[in-house]
């Protein structure tokens, strides 16, 4: 297990290397995996490997190679090509199909004729998915956005966050009974339009983290008192 300190040089090695290589690093908040493209696919993944092991989930890994066959040429909804061919150019070639293979193709004589019209196809089919893949982008936005809860915070603001805890038997602890919120926190920044950086309220300058709207809820002083208490309870 690598300790706290082991675990912060890693992260300034990676630091500055992707900074020497000019890599930009884009975070997302914490808890909201839609934004992650990976989780998306590992959620495909998940779904696909429990229809297939049926009662026999010690041999999961026995069906990855038809899982990963089956989404890399199943048709994409956002590009409406799938994955095998915006990244070959080609269909995905089945086992039974070996007799189609681009080395015929290459043998053949006319292979710079052929080449030339199949690049250009190519280059057309992925502008095509990229315009069709940020038209979907902004009907599932305007989608998303009709049911958002808007989001009034401001810095400075105190707010509640949403706990996020795991049950543990050993110790004897439900997250079913844990408080749903903790606080409160300060906003130190506002990341972007529905992400906010949090800090103590005992000391500002101390970073809690990067969180989403959704996981946010606000806080009012109490009258009479300098208690503070929750617009609304889950």
């Amino acid at each position: 297990m690598i300790s706290d300190n082991g675990v912060q040089f890693i992260s300034d090695v990676m630091q500055q290397i992707t900074y020497c290589f000019g890599i930009t690093t884009p975070f997302i908040p914490l808890y909201h995996a839609e934004n992650n493209p990976v989780e998306r696919k590992n959620r495909e993944l998940k779904t696909q490997v429990a229809i297939l092991v049926q009662d026999h989930h010690s041999e999961w890994d026995h069906h990855l190679s038809s899982i990963r066959f089956a989404i890399n040429s199943t048709c994409c909804d956002s590009t409406g090509y799938s994955p095998s061919f915006l990244t070959l150019g080609r269909k995905m070639r089945a086992p039974y199909d070996p007799v189609y293979d681009l080395h015929k193709v290459i043998d053949a004589e006319n292979f710079i004729p052929r080449m030339t019209p199949y690049l250009k196809k190519l280059a057309t089919t992925l502008s095509e998915a990229m315009d069709r893949n940020c038209k979907k982008h902004d009907v599932q936005k305007n989608r998303l956005d009709s049911r958002r809860r808007p989001a009034v915070f401001k810095k400075g603001d105190k707010v509640f966050l949403k706990s996020h805890t795991l049950s543990s038997s050993k110790s004897g602890f439900s997250s079913k009974l844990a408080p749903k919120r903790d606080g409160p926190y300060m906003i130190l920044r506002i990341a972007s339009p529905t992400t906010y950086e949090l800090g103590s309220c005992t000391n500002p300058p101390e970073r809690i983290g990067r969180y989403h709207a959704a996981d946010l809820s606000p806080f009012v002083e109490g009258t009479g008192s300098d208690t503070l208490t929750p617009l609304t309870a889950d």
